[in-house]
């Protein structure tokens, strides 16, 4: 079954807030913690383990693929913008 994951954060490697995020956490639907490298979670919404979607300004907004780049991206094209560069800072993972 498809588990449907809020993004609460990203990281990046290093300080520029345009660069593509390396990893993406938030909270499931139990209110658990996770993280994920940008690649595993693109594989996992390609096999359809996984949908992401970003809480902004009281509207819920979807994650999708954006094609046109090569590896993809995960995008928010549904908010006419880029709600990855909205989001905190996670926490260090360990």
């Amino acid at each position: 079954m498809k588990s449907r994951l809020q993004i609460l954060c990203k990281s990046s490697n290093n300080s520029d807030q345009q660069e593509i995020p390396s990893w993406i956490g938030g909270k499931n639907n139990q209110g658990e913690l996770w993280s994920l490298p940008i690649p595993q979670a693109i594989e996992g919404m390609k096999t359809g383990k996984w949908d992401f979607f970003i809480n902004f300004q009281g509207k819920s907004f979807e994650v999708e693929l954006d094609q046109d780049h090569d590896p993809p991206r995960l995008t928010t094209k549904s908010a006419g913008r880029n709600l990855f560069q909205e989001l905190p800072d996670c926490p260090e993972r360990k």
